[in-house]
């Protein structure tokens, strides 16, 4: 998943923390979905882009709504799974 991402990307999880580049974007998606009691193993994500815009060649801003089936909260409760992106 990480290599959907620019090299210089920023992302931030649902729980607020911050990653900045391939290789932290890659250490965040393995904590969160296959790290023992992750909060995100085995759900799934469905995605609709409510709109995007260019920002200079090679870069785009793109806005969505997130539905994120599956997700728990740290003591394995059932969360609310939908979001904006």
């Amino acid at each position: 998943m990480a290599a959907l991402y620019s090299t210089d990307a920023t992302i931030i999880s649902p729980w607020g923390r911050v990653a900045e580049g391939n290789a932290e974007i890659e250490k965040l998606f393995v904590d969160e979905h296959a790290a023992p009691n992750a909060p995100l193993e085995d759900t799934t994500l469905s995605l609709t882009i409510t709109s995007w815009g260019p920002l200079d060649p090679g870069h785009a801003f793109v806005d969505a709504d997130a539905d994120v089936a599956g997700m728990k909260d740290p003591d394995g409760k059932s969360m609310p799974g939908k979001h904006h992106m």
